[in-house]
């Protein structure tokens, strides 16, 4: 599975005047080269055992066109990225656009140029074989007895050109690498996905993850009962939160569909003045990385909720356009079958002032959740926690689990208990966001351990 140069270097202007079809107001291709390898291992009763490594090259190329008044696109296979092949690739597209939606105005792409490589796709990569051994190392350090422990690694290395009819290119060279950890014992099944843009080193210190699971999973459990709780969060919980019910609804086309019906409104009061929510694809190292989107627009920090007043969405080029503000590099698309529609990156909730021991002594009679296991916004939101427990007297007592919470989030966040003093971000594994289809799209969320006076909990 070779990698070919980046081809741009035969395509100066991808995008220049003499390919832009007769009539056009604006033209854009997105090419792109994805390389993947995984590899899965496992130890169990049946002994140790490491899959062959398992590898896929994916090219291909979208196009937009926006031409009398109207939108045409076309995605296929395309090994390289060369005049004659966007002019066909371009030809397509508005043959498209004659039934296509139309379009009363024109998204603000960028015109800017950039040529960037992140270090995990630089640095010297362990081969195949030394990733398995890597693995095996892994499995043989963290096995137990009892129950069985899966391990899958995927390393992915995508190469990309963004260019358009307004003199934008933009070409990137990045890497990120997840490791999906599942543990599996009679009582039930746990998991955990971790996933770095900076280093392989970042996940070998991945044993204090699994030894948790192994500790978690296995520990008895008890019933609860339905109720209105006084409740502590972990990170993974509050990161879940601020992904699927805070971050989807900041997204500027889940925003316009809500019309005026929509609870969050620049300006607005939506939480405790305690609690601020950012969006920031930028800092290196988080699974949600990337200097530009995939429309080529430069990543920036958007800062959602400040002191609890909602300040201004996440925007793609097309909703930027739509809403009269400028993009903020959050257009993006899971693949070259996709055009990009708006998407967060790496969502967390700022740090408060309180310790764990702190919260949990303030809350004094709830329930401890974690261990994120899927949520949804809306209202009534809800999020579940593969693990909880009961705290009784300010401290931890009988584990319990799991468990759902569900509430307004208008008035769950509005009277918390307090906020966690450091910040934790999550992000990896096999999973990822799936708005629209479109899964699995690298992101990456977190917060502070959170408390709050009241959440609906069943079990």
């Amino acid at each position: 599975m070779e990698s070919q140069p980046m081809p741009s270097r035969d395509l100066p202007t991808p995008i220049s005047e003499s390919l832009c079809p007769p009539g056009s107001q604006l033209a854009e291709v997105r090419w792109e080269e994805v390389a993947t390898e995984r590899i899965v291992g496992s130890a169990g009763p049946a002994g140790l055992r490491v899959l062959p490594p398992a590898r896929l090259l994916d090219r291909g190329a979208a196009y937009r066109v926006w031409i009398n008044g109207r939108l045409g696109t076309a995605h296929g296979p395309q090994a390289s990225i060369t005049p004659a092949l966007v002019g066909k690739g371009l030809a397509l597209a508005v043959a498209q656009a004659s039934a296509g939606p139309k379009a009363g105005f024109l998204p603000s792409l960028p015109c800017l140029t950039y040529r960037g490589v992140n270090e995990l796709a630089t640095r010297p990569g362990l081969s195949p074989v030394e990733l398995a051994e890597w693995l095996g190392h892994l499995l043989t350090e963290n096995r137990r007895s009892v129950g069985e422990l899966v391990l899958q690694l995927r390393k992915t290395r995508r190469r990309r050109v963004v260019a358009n009819s307004r003199g934008g290119h933009v070409e990137t060279d990045e890497a990120w690498v997840s490791l999906d950890i599942t543990v599996h014992v009679s009582g039930g099944t746990l998991n955990r996905g971790l996933g770095t843009t900076a280093a392989l080193s970042d996940l070998a210190e991945c044993g204090p993850v699994i030894d948790s699971l192994w500790k978690a999973v296995s520990a008895p459990r008890r019933p609860i009962s339905a109720g209105r709780y006084r409740v502590v969060m972990d990170p993974e919980i509050t990161g879940l939160l601020v992904h699927e019910v805070l971050g989807h609804a900041a997204e500027a086309d889940v925003l316009a569909s809500q019309g005026d019906g929509g609870w969050l409104r620049p300006g607005q009061a939506v939480t405790s003045p305690e609690i601020s929510v950012y969006d920031d694809p930028a800092p290196a190292g988080p699974y949600g990385h990337y200097t530009h989107d995939d429309e080529g627009v430069r990543a920036t920090r958007v800062n959602l909720v400040v002191s609890g007043v909602f300040q201004s969405p996440l925007h793609s080029c097309t909703t930027a356009a739509m809403a009269g503000q400028p993009p903020t590099g959050h257009g993006r698309a899971v693949n070259w079958r996709h055009s990009p529609i708006v998407r967060m990156a790496t969502t967390l909730m700022a740090a408060g002032a309180m310790s764990l021991e702190e919260l949990l002594e303030a809350t004094w009679d709830g329930l401890y959740l974690g261990g994120a296991r899927g949520g949804a916004g809306g209202s009534p939101f809800h999020v579940c926690a593969g693990d909880a427990w009961v705290i009784k007297r300010g401290r931890l007592a009988s584990r319990v689990g799991p468990v759902r919470g569900s509430g307004d989030l208008s008035k769950v966040l509005m009277d918390i208990i307090g906020l966690g003093a450091s910040v934790s971000v999550l992000g990896g594994g096999e999973g990822g966001c799936g708005k629209n289809g479109q899964f699995p799209l690298p992101v990456a969320s977190g917060g502070p351990a959170l408390g709050v006076t009241a959440l609906d909990v069943t079990g």
